[in-house]
């Protein structure tokens, strides 16, 4: 079984279907999707994911709403304190955002 981290922006794409002229972001996303589940896959979400929509103005509800809709393909994965600290560790060395850098730490573990 193939496991898939999704970052914020493709969970952004799949919530709000975000579409542009020449440039189909949210049909991408749900084909993506689409693709994982025909394959058997999984797909890694984050606290970091959790956190990141809701700083971006999503209501906690229609997150919770979108994830129970794909529940049985998703895998939740929280960061852990040592993840976090690594993630420091990492954004100090490469220009990342710290919330980026745990992510990465967090797929590491599965």
């Amino acid at each position: 079984m193939k496991k898939y981290y999704f970052d914020t922006s493709i969970w952004l794409d799949l919530l709000e279907n975000r579409n542009e002229p020449n440039f189909p972001k949210g049909e991408w996303a749900q084909k993506l999707v689409e693709k994982i589940i025909e394959n058997d896959g999984k797909i890694i979400y984050s606290d970091n994911n959790i956190v990141e929509l809701i700083n971006l103005g999503h209501e906690k509800y229609e997150i919770a709403g979108m994830f129970e809709e794909m529940s049985d393909i998703l895998i939740f994965v929280e960061s852990t304190e040592k993840e976090i600290n690594g993630a420091n560790d990492l954004c100090h060395k490469e220009s990342n955002t710290k919330k980026r850098c745990t992510s990465c730490i967090n797929c590491q573990r599965q």
